[in-house]
């Protein structure tokens, strides 16, 4: 008789708290997106903000998927690719992130850890 008291117990407190709204909220990808590059053949940006990007050096080529063209290779010396600041968007006054998927070339392990020494 016990077991079946906690059980229906445990059945009834499962159902309340599955009526219970949850308020979460995640903000969409796109709240605040400044600038989206996913190198598909060139470095325009796919945000619709118009902050294209200005290829001078680096040559595409496959990324971490074997996608060939959606990765850039950058020779390490001069090579970049130059957006332009349109309307203040890139004004660094506030909190900001940037993500990027990078694989260096030729990398000495230990290198950094070798130079602050």
């Amino acid at each position: 008789m016990e077991r079946q008291s906690i059980l229906i117990f445990i059945v009834v407190l499962l159902m309340i708290v599955a009526e219970v709204p949850v308020a979460t909220t995640f903000a969409g990808l796109t709240d605040g997106l400044i600038a989206y590059y996913p190198f598909n053949g060139n470095a325009n940006d796919m945000s619709g903000t118009d902050h294209d990007g200005i290829v001078q050096g680096p040559i595409l080529t496959i990324d971490r998927f074997g996608v060939p063209d959606s990765a850039y290779r950058f020779d390490g010396i001069d090579d970049d690719i130059e957006v332009s600041n349109t309307h203040g968007a890139f004004n660094l006054t506030s909190e900001w992130t940037i993500a990027a998927w990078c694989q260096p070339l030729n990398m000495k392990r230990n290198s950094y850890e070798k130079q602050q020494s």
